[in-house]
């Protein structure tokens, strides 16, 4: 929805109901925190099409509390913060056992790399492990982003791919590596809310493509941690 669709939109509401008091906010641009709470708490006034509402609110539940330990991590951070005034150092050690993960799951999937593309996609085993591996190495990525922003006193992020667009904001991430990073969440989050939808062909394609800028990542998040 355009803002000038919004305008409209706004207008409507106001004049049907003879007052000004009215938020008018686009799901899709909503930030998730404020979605769930729609979910949670707010009120329907009207469904044109249920089967897309609980669909969508199914969702919504799912990710946020999927996000949930993302935001808990950044809030007891702040406190961390305000208790002890000087803290804002990256704990190096939490880093350093993210990147050895990451390096664990990186070389299952290049041993999966070797295997004919017919033997993956015929073998549930190879194909389940490296969809699980290929999910833990991005949330790696993803943990790590978090606990730089929690610990560096960043704004706190709407969802797991904006971790990336806050550390681009501040320098920390080059955007080159954003729009990778953005890109890894988005099917993490396939593999982890639609996960009965995955195609072989697809996962072969990024574990032959991708690894590399998995790595390339991880050790430019590792450079700032290690000098911070």
């Amino acid at each position: 929805m355009t803002w000038k669709e919004q305008l409209n939109v706004r207008s409507t509401i106001a004049n049907s109901l003879e007052t000004n008091a009215i938020d008018l906010v686009d799901w899709d641009q909503a930030p998730l925190p404020l979605r769930y709470a729609v979910v949670q708490e707010g009120v329907l006034l009207i469904s044109r099409n249920e089967s897309l509402r609980v669909e969508l609110e199914t969702l919504t539940r799912s990710r946020y509390w999927d996000f949930e330990p993302c935001l808990r991590e950044h809030q007891e951070a702040f406190f961390r913060r305000v208790a002890e005034r000087d803290y804002d150092l990256v704990n190096r050690t939490k880093v350093e056992r993210q990147l050895e993960l990451i390096k664990e799951y990186l070389d299952f999937l290049r041993e999966i790399q070797l295997l004919p593309e017919e033997e993956f996609a015929a073998s549930r085993r190879d194909f389940h492990s490296a969809e699980r591996c290929l999910q833990l190495a991005i949330e790696c990525l993803i943990n790590i982003g978090n606990h730089i922003i929690s610990d560096q006193g960043l704004r706190a992020p709407k969802d797991y791919a904006d971790i990336f667009k806050v550390l681009a904001e501040k320098s920390i991430l080059l955007m080159e590596d954003e729009l990778t990073l953005k890109q890894m969440v988005q099917f993490r989050n396939r593999l982890v809310h639609v996960y009965w939808d995955i195609e072989p062909k697809v996962l072969w394609q990024i574990i032959h493509e991708e690894l590399g800028d998995i790595e390339r990542c991880a050790r430019n998040l590792a450079k700032y941690a290690q000098n911070h």
